[in-house]
C-alpha cells in the first residue's frame, strides 16, 4: 500500500517555510512520484521530478540540511557542488554556516570545485586537501593550516597551481 506524505506534515512547512516539495508517493521503499511546486514572482508551476534539471534535483537533496531542526548533527556531503552552479554552492555553505552555531551542527563536504577555497568564507582549519602519495598511491588528508598560508593568500589559485599537492597528475612526468 503506498504511503503519501503531504507538505502539511513536513516539519519545515509547519515552521513557516514553504518547501518546493509538494507531494511524495512512496511504494515498497522507493519513490515513485515526486511533484515539485516552483514559485517565482511571476508564476507558479508544477513539475514532476523527471522534468527537473539535475541541479534542481541536487538542491532538493540538500534542502534537508538547511531545513532540519535537529541539534547536534554532523552532515557529510560527498561532492556538494555536483550539478550546482558555483555561486549556488557557495550560498548553500553560507546559509549553513549562518544556522550552524544556533543548532550546534557541523558540515563536512568534499568537492572538486575550488570556489569554496575562500578565506572570507571558511577558516584555514576548515579547509583540507586530499593528495596521492607518489610511492604507493595512497591518499593523505591534510589541512591548509599545515602550509602556514597567509590570511590574504588566494587559496584557490595556489591550489590549482599545485602548491597544496591536491592536483591530479597525468602521464609519466606529471
Amino acid at each position: 500500500m503506498p504511503v503519501r506524505i503531504s507538505r502539511l506534515s513536513y516539519p519545515a512547512y509547519q515552521q513557516g517555510f514553504s518547501p518546493p516539495i509538494m507531494a511524495v508517493t512512496i511504494s515498497q521503499f522507493s519513490i515513485i512520484n515526486l511533484v515539485c511546486l516552483i514559485k517565482n514572482s511571476r508564476s507558479t508551476s508544477l513539475f514532476s521530478l523527471g522534468e527537473e534539471s539535475d541541479g534542481t534535483i541536487r538542491l532538493l537533496d540538500l534542502l534537508e540540511v538547511l531545513l532540519s531542526t535537529l541539534p547536534n548533527m554532523v552532515y557529510v556531503i560527498d561532492e556538494v557542488s555536483r550539478c550546482l552552479h558555483p555561486l549556488l554552492t557557495k550560498q548553500f555553505v553560507q546559509n549553513f554556516l549562518s544556522l550552524a552555531a544556533a543548532r550546534n551542527v557541523q558540515l563536512i563536504v568534499t568537492t572538486h570545485g575550488a570556489n569554496l577555497m575562500n578565506l572570507d568564507l571558511l577558516r584555514q582549519d576548515e579547509i583540507g586537501f586530499v593528495g596521492k602519495q607518489e610511492d604507493d598511491g595512497t591518499s593523505v588528508i591534510y589541512g591548509l593550516e599545515e602550509f602556514g598560508a597567509r590570511f590574504d593568500k588566494r587559496i584557490r589559485k595556489a591550489c590549482l597551481e599545485g602548491q597544496y599537492n591536491a592536483v591530479p597528475k597525468f602521464g609519466k612526468d606529471g
